[in-house]
């Protein structure tokens, strides 16, 4: 091969490396096989330079005002630019560099969202993963000595990765958590916040220890094992755990949700976070009717049809946003 001829198929492959490379979702697999495809011939590393170059001319290129571009005259010169050690050596960091990158810890604040109705699942940079609900928001910020997570509304789950140097902390608008190695539900419910732990523990804390909340001097007011729940709300933070299903409390992961003992209210209200519309109950006596059901929260229609047989109600269409539920009787 001649420095000014490259392969084609060498050109093709060095183009879909450099797609894969810049994809949030490269595996470390991939990132071997990339370093082998290099390895096997000189050409591979000379395509794959030549087309990081083009790229980066191209993004050049779309930065320059249209009459700027146009006079630009793109012609070949006698020796190859990736002819030249240094060019390739800055090349080969710029890989580097890359690759460091997409391995690398998250820092800055980066948000998470979901529309009403979407529930989506995230892989966070330590290998810990929050499983987040419907209508959600939350912002991650990983630094050197800390983890935080910011839940500004809705539910999510997580199941958070042991870090002993890089504490774990959500705030939320009620209050803290400082996760000590766990599993555990947060819902953020209009003014209060319940916190409930499937497996391991977490500390629970006021807004006031904010500072104190990440380091070694923390000690939390109450801490939360297995099937405790805790209601973060402004007069009761120094209450007592209650008892919680913590499995039941969290079925919303498989697309249901379990209600065993709770007011109709209750049920209408939270039906109404997983749904475009509003469900609203007739008569205000059928609010405190105790709920035993399981919910599919993926169809609203199933949803609805399931409290009509087993409340013996009845469901008006009133518009396409609107449902009210009637008492039979």
């Amino acid at each position: 091969m001649t420095d000014t001829t490259l392969n084609e198929t060498s050109k093709q492959a060095a183009t879909e490396w450099l797609v894969k490379l810049q994809s949030p979702q490269l595996t470390e697999t991939q990132q071997q096989s990339f370093f082998a495809w290099l390895d096997q011939a000189p050409e591979h590393q000379t395509a794959y330079i030549e087309a990081e170059a083009l790229w980066e001319n191209l993004a050049a290129l779309e930065q320059l005002p249209p009459t700027a571009a146009d006079i630009i005259n793109l012609k070949p010169v006698a020796r190859p630019w990736y002819s030249r050690p240094q060019a390739v050596a800055a090349s080969l960091v710029g890989i580097i560099a890359l690759l460091f990158l997409q391995f690398s810890p998250t820092t800055g604040n980066t948000e998470y969202q979901t529309a009403i109705g979407e529930q989506r699942k995230l892989t966070l940079a330590d290998g810990s993963r929050i499983h987040l609900n419907t209508h959600s928001t939350l912002r991650v910020n990983f630094q050197n000595d800390k983890r935080r997570v910011t839940m500004i509304k809705g539910e999510a789950f997580f199941d958070v990765s042991k870090d002993a140097q890089r504490p774990f902390v959500i705030e939320t608008p009620e209050g803290l958590v400082r996760v000590l190695g766990t599993s555990f539900n947060i819902r953020i419910d209009n003014t209060k916040t319940i916190v409930a732990v499937v497996e391991g523990k977490v500390g629970v804390a006021p807004l006031a220890a904010v500072y104190e909340v990440a380091t070694s001097e923390f000690e939390p007011l109450i801490t939360l094992t297995a099937n405790q729940q805790f209601v973060l709300a402004d007069g009761n933070i120094n209450e007592h755990a209650s008892a919680v299903d913590a499995i039941a409390a969290t079925t919303w992961r498989q697309g249901k949700q379990t209600y065993n003992g709770v007011a109709l209210a209750e049920v209408i209200r939270d039906l109404n976070r997983y749904y475009v519309g509003e469900v609203k109950l007739d008569d205000p006596a059928m609010e405190d009717i105790q709920a035993v059901a399981v919910l599919d929260l993926r169809d609203r229609a199933s949803a609805i049809a399931a409290l009509e047989s087993t409340f013996n109600v009845i469901a008006v269409q009133k518009s396409p946003e609107l449902i009210v539920l009637h008492s039979a009787k």
